[in-house]
């Protein structure tokens, strides 16, 4: 009797020393707790600026002549109506749990914010904003010839993907979040701690960190759903299987396109890193995972707003941002979205835009570009109603843009929007 005691206890000891190792995994980059304690409310600011010490990453190097904004900040206080409310944008800021915010006119800094310790040098996670940067690597690929038509089939280039769901889609239904594919992605409640509880996002998340399992592999395995370019449904799996296709038809790796297509060439202030999956080889996470400078996030929207050329070289065609952000069919346009925005090619559009579009990642990170007004606004935050105050974010960019495109009008004047 003792004995089985004894061995029943040393067994439960094993066990329990087995889950321990599991949870907290002291040898690996990633761990679950970690991945857990991501969001919690009193760490996530941190968190969000320090997405290397909880997860596999890499280096985005930048070229050694790096671009500084020219200067002309000053203080930015204006009120705006949203509902029939005047509000006012500090309170904005505070409510939304913002982290730093960038305003540039024609190219010059006209107002830069930090709030809870952020500053010019922190590297903040991007969440989804990092899909835009793919499709604009999407859209060098096809200037460069290597796609020759978003009509294309993926697995025309994608030669792993035959007779796969993803295989039979478009690039184009792939670009417009409307592969078919039975990928689900919700984001929870409102206060919730996690930022998609109960979603596939997260289930693969955990299926490559924990137990190393290629995102590539996980991702074409997933069925289909409904027939592609039929119908909008947000899907991450889409943008990480256009960072396939770059890297397939540009024959490099993802991060090192990033480095040298877009880090180097525009000159970018400061070092970013992008975060890889837990498989041997260590691939990108294409639909998320870019830590940048707030300052150096802005400029993927001004390269959109000066019409894809930097100084003085063309870096990415005019035709492709103009077709990257202006939807061109009914079920991409703001009414069959979310009502108030729509979406194209990885950006998002407002309802009613006038060459406006937006990239959009959870937790409240923006970068908004109207090009008729010649601003670009850079925006990272931890809101966790981040999808709530969606809404509210775009008039307050609006607001922003109408305020700094109006000079000597009276500070306390209402935007109404």
């Amino acid at each position: 009797m003792k004995k089985w005691v004894k061995r029943t206890g040393v067994t439960l000891l094993g066990i329990f020393i087995t889950l321990v190792l599991f949870w907290y995994q002291p040898w690996a980059t990633f761990s679950p707790s970690g991945m857990i304690r991501t969001f919690q409310p009193d760490e996530r600011v941190h968190h969000f600026r320090n997405m290397e010490k909880l997860y596999p990453w890499v280096w985005i190097r930048g070229a050694e002549d790096r671009h500084a904004w020219p200067q002309n900040a000053g203080p930015l206080e204006l009120s705006y109506n949203f509902k029939g409310e005047e509000r006012k944008l500090d309170d904005f800021l505070a409510r939304l749990q913002v982290t730093g915010l960038l305003v540039i006119k024609d190219g010059t800094v006209l107002h830069e914010r930090y709030l809870q310790g952020e500053s010019k040098d922190s590297r903040h996670t991007s969440w989804s904003v990092a899909k835009s940067f793919v499709s604009t690597l999407v859209g060098m690929a096809i200037d460069d010839g290597l796609i020759k038509s978003v009509d294309d089939r993926m697995d025309h280039y994608i030669p792993a993907l035959k007779n796969t769901a993803y295989g039979a889609a478009r690039i184009k239904d792939v670009l417009q979040m409307s592969s078919g594919v039975t990928f689900y992605e919700s984001y929870g409640a409102p206060n919730s701690n996690t930022s998609f509880a109960m979603s596939d996002a997260q289930t693969v998340l955990y299926r490559t960190w924990i137990f190393g399992e290629p995102l590539n592999d996980i991702l074409a395995a997933y069925d289909k759903k409904e027939e592609p370019g039929t119908r909008w449904e947000y899907r991450s799996s889409d943008t990480h299987m256009l960072a396939w296709l770059v890297t397939t038809v540009m024959k490099k790796p993802f991060h090192t396109l990033v480095e040298e297509r877009l880090w180097k060439p525009l000159g970018m202030e400061a070092d970013a890193t992008w975060l890889l999956d837990g498989s041997d080889e260590g691939i990108p996470v294409g639909f998320c995972c870019l830590n940048a400078t707030l300052r150096d996030f802005a400029r993927l929207g001004e390269l959109y707003r000066l019409g894809g050329v930097w100084n003085g070289k063309r870096l990415l065609s005019q035709s492709w941002i103009k077709e990257a952000t202006i939807p061109d069919a009914d079920h991409v346009m703001p009414k069959n979205v979310y009502g108030t925005r729509g979406y194209q090619y990885q950006w998002w559009v407002p309802k009613d835009y006038d060459r406006e579009y937006i990239a959009i990642g959870i937790w409240g990170q923006y970068i908004w570009v109207d090009e008729k007004a010649g601003v670009v606004i850079a925006r990272t935050s931890v809101d966790p109603n981040f999808k709530l105050n969606t809404e509210e974010s775009i008039v307050v960019f609006r607001a922003i843009t109408k305020a700094v495109s109006t000079p000597n009008e009276p500070e306390d004047k209402a935007a109404e929007l």
